[in-house]
């Protein structure tokens, strides 16, 4: 469950409440900090975000299921395929985070305290694509498509041990693993995803 403080209490309770999105993506050979504010801002992190991110569509996970697999993706204008540099440099599996930023009204200020922003998406870079629409204006558009929330749930890894591995190497009296091998043939267990 989500607890907001009470100046987010009262700012959702606004009737007219602006803010602004930024995304971290910290690549393998360096980190991107952007967000949707016209002028550079920083966090009380000391994370600093470049301004006017060519952010063009946030999309989160639809709800189909009670168990949704559906991914969580960002769209970014990229007409000069700037991003597929960073793509080739190893974009998948890096952490992302999005977040939404408040402003004050009174000002147009943003609340620069962490704890005064909402953590949209944090997770792993799953895969990027480009969408090239070739109409009479045309669009480019980067996709980043973002680890769903039961991403590891589908993660299978094999696990290899032995009949006396647990006993030796983890824990002398686990004997979970002493039924492996039942006469002159191995067992498959039904155990995790198959």
């Amino acid at each position: 469950m989500i607890k907001l403080t009470a100046l987010q209490q009262s700012l959702l309770a606004q009737s007219v409440v602006r803010s602004f999105y930024t995304i971290k993506i910290e690549a393998p050979s360096t980190t991107l900090k952007m967000s949707t504010f016209y002028r550079e801002f920083t966090l009380s992190t000391g994370d600093t975000y470049t301004p006017n991110c060519p952010l063009v569509e946030v999309q989160p996970p639809q709800i189909s299921s009670s168990v949704d697999r559906e991914q969580f993706s960002i769209s970014l204008a990229d007409p000069a395929f700037e991003s597929g540099l960073l793509a080739e440099a190893g974009l998948i599996g890096s952490k992302i985070e999005i977040r939404i930023v408040f402003l004050d009204i009174s000002n147009d200020l943003p609340y620069s305290d962490i704890n005064e922003s909402l953590i949209v998406y944090k997770g792993q870079i799953d895969a990027v694509s480009y969408k090239i629409d070739n109409a009479e204006i045309g669009s480019v558009l980067y996709t980043i498509s973002c680890a769903s929330p039961m991403a590891k749930l589908d993660m299978a890894k094999p696990y290899y041990t032995s009949k006396t591995f647990i006993r030796e190497n983890v824990l002398s009296t686990d004997s979970s693993f002493d039924q492996i091998y039942q006469g002159s043939g191995s067992v498959r267990l039904k155990w995790g995803k198959l």
